[in-house]
């Protein structure tokens, strides 16, 4: 009997008609007799075992097992139309794409001083998710331990840019290993409505450097949230905001990089989204787009942390009609992606006197940095009801976010990563049980044998 090789395999055009594509890890053991294949992602579904397609020894093989049924092309990614790809010419089993995929931030799985930002991806990736968004905190801490720039729980870093570009490709080569997509850089904070003009040069200069890092992480998107600076150190009026908004645009246009604009429930001049959409919708460029955040969205509106029973008065009717305002007005190309998630409700006023209180900073962003969480855990927001606007009312498609701010994250306890992925996952499950936008596979009856594209065939 021949003995097993180990081949390092590439992405494999296996079945160009169908354009089906699979990755095999780098240790897989292949047997040249085509009888076994040992796969270290191989996955078992009720007493069907798993078929790959492989190269062994420079040739064309189907590894099979010998076990009396087959189920074949587990883990293989149906490049396809938006919503289905029927498979049932190769297997038994019907692989149907739905319009969403999972994401978490990188933050949201623990904070840079404490969690490595490797073990994050790793930890997001085995829980599942298919997507990343790269928190800069993370990149920066990264990129500054390079030359010793941050010692002990330090949580300020100035890395150089050499450092950060470093640091950008190597986060890339780790989320490809892991078969992540970083889907964003974020957050690019204050860009709009400065009113030191030097500033708010400078904080363009800032953005055009973040330009090379998106393109060394393999990413194509910055969110950028609304500013919440003090209202002395801003313009609030809306051309300027709009000027700089554009200008911003204009500049990543050139280098293909689209900004998502997010309003956050506690920005100073804009804390809504139709303000943000407004201003987008004005400027009306291809890469200026939104980021619809459920919990600013119903933050903004209808929660307020600082209320005696957390909501704003007459709190269903304002968010009834926003989400109409949404269902009416939003183009949904404009939106470049979501992020899903809730927040708890507290046990008193986050007023002077509650543990999270801090003076001169609005209750919202103290709520938000303490007390998210996942959706349908134990929070309090009608989340479900913005989720009904953007995946059955405007039909969204595109990566779905789970990004999570929690008083736990900076702790040192190491099962933080896994913990919050889990959790994180286990959200986006359930939000794909009520409004089916993920990936499903189902079984096929009356499939008796597997076609091979080189030829010949296997009997089940």
């Amino acid at each position: 009997m021949l003995m097993p090789k180990r081949q390092n395999l590439q992405w494999l055009s296996l079945l160009p008609s169908r354009a089906l594509r699979l990755r095999l890890s780098d240790n897989t053991t292949h047997s040249e007799d085509g009888r076994e294949c040992q796969y270290d992602h191989c996955r078992r579904f009720g007493d069907d075992v798993v078929v790959e397609r492989c190269l062994a020894g420079g040739r064309n093989r189907l590894c099979a097992s010998s076990r009396p049924r087959l189920a074949a092309l587990a883990l293989a990614v149906v490049h396809a139309a938006p919503r289905m790809k029927d498979v049932d010419q190769y297997t038994n089993r019907q692989t149907i794409t739905m319009p969403c995929k999972p994401a978490i931030s990188s933050m949201s799985l623990g904070r840079a001083w404490e969690h490595a930002l490797f073990d994050k991806l790793q930890e997001a990736s085995l829980a599942g998710f298919k997507g990343i968004e790269i928190f800069y905190e993370d990149l920066a801490y990264l990129a500054a331990t390079y030359s010793g720039g941050v010692k002990g729980d330090q949580r300020t870093t100035e890395p150089s840019q050499a450092g950060l570009r470093k640091a950008a490709t190597e986060v890339s080569e780790w989320a490809k290993s892991l078969n992540l997509t970083i889907i964003s850089l974020q957050p690019f904070m204050y860009a709009e409505g400065i009113r030191d003009r030097t500033q708010h040069a400078e904080k363009l200069d800032e953005l055009k450097s973040w330009f090379e890092l998106c393109g060394l992480l393999g990413t194509d998107t910055i969110l950028l949230p609304t500013t919440f600076l003090p209202a002395d150190q801003l313009d609030s009026d809306m051309a300027v905001i709009t000027s700089d908004l554009r200008e911003a645009a204009t500049s990543a246009s050139q280098h293909n990089i689209k900004i998502a604009f997010e309003n956050l429930a506690w920005g100073t001049n804009i804390n809504h989204w139709e303000v943000v959409y407004s201003i987008v919708k004005e400027i009306d460029l291809p890469n200026l787009g939104i980021c619809l955040d459920t919990f600013n969205i119903c933050g903004g509106i209808w929660a307020d942390p600082a209320s005696s029973d957390g909501k704003v008065e007459n709190a269903g009717e304002i968010l009834e009609a926003s989400l109409r305002r949404m269902k009416e007005t939003i183009d949904v190309k404009k939106i470049f992606f979501i992020q899903f998630i809730d927040a708890q409700p507290l046990d008193a006023p986050l007023v002077k006197g509650h543990p999270w209180h801090k003076d001169h900073q609005p209750a919202r962003m103290s709520w938000s940095r303490n007390a998210r969480c996942f959706a349908y855990e134990d929070g309090y927001l009608p989340v479900a009801k913005v989720a009904k606007t953007i995946f059955e009312d405007l039909s969204f498609e595109g990566w779905v976010s789970m990004e999570l701010f929690h008083r736990e994250l900076g702790g040192q306890d190491e099962s933080i990563p896994r913990r919050f992925a889990e959790r994180g996952f286990e959200s986006w499950k359930k939000l794909d049980q009520e409004f089916t936008i993920g990936e499903k596979e189902i079984k096929r009856p009356g499939m008796s044998r597997l076609q091979s594209s080189f030829g010949g065939a296997l009997d089940f």
